[in-house]
């Protein structure tokens, strides 16, 4: 076989030179964080095992709430995870949030389907009747100023400040916006534009990928009338801060719009729990 002679400027073309645009190369859509770790769901004895979550690592998720459907308070239910022996905690809504998208970028794969169905009924129990407690609260202070606390997968407390802001007001006590708008099911994926000062807010609730929050919520969200339902983040207005408030996800009774809910009750509520997960070394 005779060799190829390339012309020079045929060569010089496939050079990349600074200043070219490099094709925009992602990852299989719903096999990747990102990282390279393949996301992976697993169905076990006692729940689901989530493989290589985005920025947290695996995660097995209980099928039964804790201390057999046991309601207690936010820090009543931090208190209880201390006196485990086996790891079990509250899932923070991080956790939460990613094990949902885990799922939302699965829900074509034909090896996951059923799961995916599992897990979103599970879900939909949660959001649409128990309202669990999250590992997560907000400490509002007087004016914009808040601190989001959450319970880590180690039993640990992590505390970020942040400026919160006020939005569209409800009433003089809540405010929200909103993510995604009631829409047919042939618009899921439509959603509004994130305002500048919610992206830091939904970043410290929701962790990567909370750009997609609205339509990966939608998503898992029941239907309203055969649509789906629009989704909201609230948060206190001005006049209701100085308050410690749970971070809950679930159906909101007024309006009936699904709520990234940074505004509910600490007092008694159930809880599901979540266990870090160790992989095989290679």
């Amino acid at each position: 076989m005779k060799n190829r002679i390339i012309p020079i400027e045929k060569l010089e073309s496939l050079i990349w030179k600074p200043g070219d645009i490099l094709p925009d190369i992602k990852p299989p859509a719903g096999r990747s964080d990102g990282s390279g770790s393949e996301i992976r769901l697993e169905k076990v004895s006692d729940g689901y095992v989530f493989h290589n979550l985005a920025g947290i690592g695996s995660v097995k998720l209980l099928n039964d709430y804790l201390d057999s459907d046991s309601s207690k308070k936010h820090d009543d239910w931090r208190t209880h995870c201390a006196g485990r022996s086996d790891g079990i905690v509250v899932p923070n809504s991080i956790v939460l949030y990613q094990m949902a998208r885990a799922l939302y970028e699965l829900r074509n794969d034909s090896n996951y389907q059923e799961i995916v169905k599992e897990c979103q009924d599970l879900f939909n129990e949660d959001w649409t009747k128990k309202y669990p407690h999250t590992g997560t609260k907000v400490i509002y202070g007087a004016g914009l100023g808040a601190v989001v606390d959450s319970l880590q997968l180690d039993g640990s407390t992590k505390k970020n400040n942040l400026e919160i802001p006020e939005f569209t007001k409800a009433n003089e006590d809540w405010s929200y916006f909103v993510l995604a708008p009631e829409q047919a099911e042939t618009n899921l994926g439509s959603i509004n534009p994130i305002p500048d000062n919610a992206k830091p807010v939904l970043q410290e609730l929701l962790g990567e990928g909370y750009e997609q929050a609205g339509e990966i919520f939608q998503y898992f969200s029941p239907r309203r009338n055969g649509n789906l339902r629009e989704i909201r983040l609230w948060i206190p207005t001005l006049i209701k801060r100085n308050s410690e408030r749970a971070v809950v996800f679930g159906v909101n009774y007024i309006g009936n719009n699904f709520s990234i809910n940074a505004n509910d009750s600490v007092s008694s509520r159930p809880s599901r729990g979540v266990v870090a997960v160790r992989e095989n070394s290679p």
